[in-house]
């Protein structure tokens, strides 16, 4: 009788190292494995806030005429036209008011949600001389 013999051989493969973690919007930064981890272990990772980019404050360069004006929020006086006005950012309208000596305040309604150049005219108030009555020429 013959005798068969065989022999197998198993073989220990690790498992593939993970793919890189790519950062995108949000951030996400791969975590280094530990030495204590067991194979197959989920990978775990830190979500990094994204930056928005934008900052706080719109700013608002006014154009006017006559060249320097105040600019008020209701009654608040915010500044003059002479520097560019900083407003908290927001998508919501807000209702500035122009005033100067000499001129008719005019309201304009402006969105602060980003740096904007905004143009005010206001109109020049006319001043009327009054006439006394029965009286025409002035007398020397």
């Amino acid at each position: 009788m013959g005798v068969l013999v065989a022999v197998i051989l198993f073989t220990r493969t690790s498992p593939p190292a993970p793919a890189p973690v790519v950062a995108t919007t949000p951030q996400i930064a791969a975590l280094p494995p530990t030495a204590s981890a067991p194979a197959g272990a989920a990978l775990a990772a830190t979500v990094i806030p994204a930056p928005t980019g934008l900052p706080a404050e719109a700013e608002l360069t006014i154009d006017s005429t006559p060249r320097e004006v105040e600019i008020y929020l209701g009654k608040e006086k915010l500044g003059t036209s002479a520097r560019p006005l900083r407003l908290r950012r927001s998508d919501e309208k807000v209702k500035l008011t122009f005033k100067a000596p000499g001129f008719a305040p005019q309201d304009i309604e402006v969105s602060p949600s980003a740096h904007a150049r905004v143009t005010v005219s206001l109109v020049k108030i006319s001043v009327a001389v009054k006439k006394k009555p029965g009286g025409g020429d002035l007398e020397y």
